[in-house]
């Protein structure tokens, strides 16, 4: 059972906002590549109602992440992420584009595990460096360093089940409007045999700002609410690779962008 759910529990790793953690152990490594797909065309305004943009008009986005996670000791992890992003605004006057690096982060994670393995708790924190200058017509985000506050508990949920629940806080501080973004989720998912899963999950999040003006580009918007649910699959390939599929969809929002996503991701655990 300790090892079923520590697999369970890792698939959701990476494409999940809400990210399970479980030890990794000291000096192992998982490495997560992964791509997403997200297309807006509509938008919720102030007073929660969703709005479609002018015909022929939408936005899109490509983001290719690389994460690693390494441990540096049985309850202390290494987390790096880098992500490159691919922005595109198109109306019937233009086509605007954007590409390079976003925002790498780096930080540390401290695990508080149950004795027989089918509990995690656990504490990150990250420091995030923009890769890129501030565009203030197709931003690849709000170029301000920032920092982020993590916990997550996991923990099996039957025979082949298990749940996570999360919140995180960001900060970023460069700059005054910031903002300050507040992050809930909570995750269910469920094993079908010893190759497959799926999961489902359900996230709020809040960003705070003085500035409230709503900008088509998501990545640009400072102040605004909204929730997301994702539905996931993966089906394993090999001992230490399986890919995962997830589908998304943004289902309320507050000065906030409506679209829907599309990805895929390996999780890859070296030897």
């Amino acid at each position: 059972m300790r090892k079923a759910t520590m697999i369970l529990i890792a698939l959701t790793v990476f494409l999940q906002k809400a990210r399970a953690d479980w030890p990794i152990g000291k000096g192992r490594t998982t490495i997560l590549p992964g791509y997403t797909y997200f297309y807006s065309a509509s938008n919720y305004n102030r007073s929660w109602k969703r709005t479609p943009f002018p015909s022929g008009n939408y936005f899109e986005t490509h983001i290719t992440n690389i994460s690693l996670n390494h441990g540096l000791g049985r309850s202390i992890d290494l987390l790096v992420n880098v992500p490159f992003i691919i922005q595109r605004g198109v109306n019937k006057d233009s086509i605007r584009g954007n590409s390079g690096l976003g925002d790498v982060s780096v930080g540390l994670a401290k695990h508080f595990s149950s004795d027989d393995q089918h509990r995690h708790f656990t504490a990150k924190a990250l420091f995030m460096m923009p890769m890129y200058q501030k565009d203030s017509v197709v931003s690849l985000g709000y170029a301000s360093r920032a920092y982020s506050l993590e916990v997550n508990y996991s923990f099996a949920a039957g025979k082949a089940a298990f749940a996570i629940v999360q919140a995180a806080y960001t900060h970023f501080f460069d700059n005054p409007e910031g903002p300050k973004q507040y992050t809930y989720t909570a995750t269910y998912g469920r094993k079908f045999n010893m190759f497959s899963l799926a999961t489902i999950s359900f996230m709020h999040q809040e960003s705070v700002s003085s500035n409230t003006s709503f900008n088509p580009n998501l990545f640009a918007n400072t102040s605004f609410t909204n929730g997301r649910l994702t539905l996931s699959y993966g089906r394993r390939i090999t001992r230490t690779i399986m890919p995962m599929f997830q589908v998304s969809s943004v289902v309320y929002g507050k000065n906030a962008g409506g679209g829907i996503g599309l990805g895929v991701s390996f999780i890859t655990r070296l030897p």
